[in-house]
């Protein structure tokens, strides 16, 4: 077993680690309440809220099929969802999600989709992602503003008090600067140079040697090519590009809205406005978990979620209760329905997913900071398709 793949299992014992401790914490302080809400669950509306959470794997996979067929005609739904599931496994057990577009990578490789192509439908959906995220959570930011919906709660941690809407800014700007640094990365001749000075500086400093300087050169440029090469891909597939968007907003959408059902199938009577307020509080969890360091961000997620939610179940107990339920269905299924994924795609394919995937460098583990291998293997098929051309 390689040191990579041991990591991957030490992140796996974290990942449940970190959510047993703060479970513990939560539910040892009313379990006999909670138990007693447990047992009278809507076991009915907990099956449903549990359809209602799995379109997103069905969504999620319309968003890479929509992107593969453009390069193969045959690629199927199913082929589009396992990719999904097998991505989804991966951004759990790996620190900040990113192992989940690296697998994608592979995946896709093994699909027959070639380099180049895979690159290019990651880049198509990583903007989509990142654009969906921006455009939903300023919606419910402005919406929170004008209707004075931070007064409703504030996180109290550690005995400090926090604004969550001051949380969730700093998450939505993470967000905006790095679609924004890729962008202006492609397109400014400013920041290009900005970017070439600071290295020139290092250079000079000596923190970084001739040959280290000329490499890193070199990579900036890979980098910039590259993106602006995938950017000017995104225009002449506008057709291709805007169903995506929708599609992850739709996503979003059903993913935010799963602690309103959540509420239901513990008998709460609640009206369709809480459905709005349960939008909402989602978009500010997202945003503030999305860049825990911390595989599944465990800990963050749960302590995060009880403290922003607190207010919506009324309770202590009624909000642990739906805790439990909210992170085994948004989280834990996934992950277990994922694995099954895995193991079935090496059984089928006859190799070693996880072993081969965290060694392959090839495959970028963040499309943001994409290895320049892969750049190297997509300018390398381009320039045999140009030959081939002529």
């Amino acid at each position: 077993m390689s040191k990579k793949t041991k990591r991957a299992f030490i992140n796996v014992f974290v990942l449940f680690a970190f959510s047993f401790v703060v479970i513990f914490l939560f539910v040892q302080k009313d379990f006999d309440e909670i138990v007693q809400i447990m047992k009278t669950a809507n076991i009915l509306m907990l099956i449903i809220t549990l359809a209602i959470f799995l379109l997103t794997y069905l969504v999620d996979g319309l968003i890479i099929w929509i992107s593969a067929r453009k390069y193969s005609s045959s690629y199927k739904l199913f082929e589009g969802i396992n990719v999904s599931l097998i991505g989804a496994f991966f951004s759990a057990i790996t620190p900040s999600a990113t192992g989940g577009q690296f697998a994608q990578a592979y995946i896709l490789r093994k699909q027959d989709i070639k380099v180049e192509k895979s690159a290019n439908m990651l880049v198509l959906n990583f903007i989509a992602y990142e654009l969906s995220i921006i455009m939903y959570c300023a919606v419910t930011i402005t919406i929170s503003y004008i209707f004075n919906f931070n007064t409703i709660h504030h996180i109290e941690l550690f005995g400090f008090d926090f604004n969550f809407i001051i949380l969730s800014l700093i998450g939505f700007a993470i967000h905006i600067i790095g679609i924004t640094g890729i962008i202006l990365l492609s397109y400014s001749p400013w920041v290009n140079r900005f970017a070439f000075w600071v290295v020139k500086m290092l250079n000079k400093m000596h923190i970084l040697k001739d040959k280290e300087y000329a490499i890193v050169n070199g990579k900036i440029e890979k980098k910039i090519n590259f993106f602006r090469d995938e950017l000017k891909d995104i225009k002449g597939n506008f057709k291709i590009f805007l169903p995506m968007l929708l599609l992850h907003i739709i996503k979003y959408t059903i993913s935010f809205s799963i602690p309103f059902f959540v509420a239901l199938t513990l008998n709460m009577k609640l009206s369709f406005v809480e459905l709005g307020s349960a939008i909402i509080l989602s978009s500010f969890l997202h945003l503030i978990i999305t860049y825990i360091p911390i595989p599944g961000a465990s800990g963050g997620s749960e302590l995060f979620y009880a403290v922003i939610f607190r207010n919506f179940f009324k309770t202590s107990a009624n909000v642990t209760s739906s805790l439990l339920i909210w992170r085994f269905i948004t989280f834990y299924v996934g992950l277990l329905i994922g694995f099954i994924a895995t193991m079935s795609f090496n059984r089928r394919r006859n190799t070693k997913l996880v072993e081969e995937t965290l060694q392959d460098k090839k495959i970028p583990t963040n499309i943001s900071s994409i290895d320049e291998s892969i750049i190297d293997e997509v300018n390398e098929e381009k320039k045999v398709k140009k030959d081939e051309d002529v």
